[in-house]
């Protein structure tokens, strides 16, 4: 489910995740992690399956969030999240 009035672009979502009204997911060049080993990229962010981000969240580009990460309303994330984590505003 993608709530109302979100902005989305250059993103991967994965399965069975739940994005907030009012969500916004920034595009931009970044650094991104693979392997051990950096590479500049321009792009959203990777979501992982089971996802689930409350509304007016901000998600920065270049973030990698793992499988079952919850995001509370009005939290701003980046980076990489490991799987299962909790974010709260």
């Amino acid at each position: 489910r993608i709530g109302s009035a979100s902005i989305i672009s250059d993103s991967v979502v994965g399965a069975s995740c739940t994005l907030g009204d009012h969500l916004v997911i920034e595009t931009g060049s970044c650094a991104v992690e693979v392997e051990d080993a950096f590479y500049r990229a321009e792009f959203g962010a990777i979501l992982a399956d089971d996802f689930m981000a409350g509304s007016r969240v901000f998600i920065n580009s270049g973030t990698v969030a793992g499988t079952g990460v919850r995001v509370g309303s009005g939290a701003t994330v980046r980076g990489q999240i490991e799987r299962e984590s909790r974010v709260i505003c």
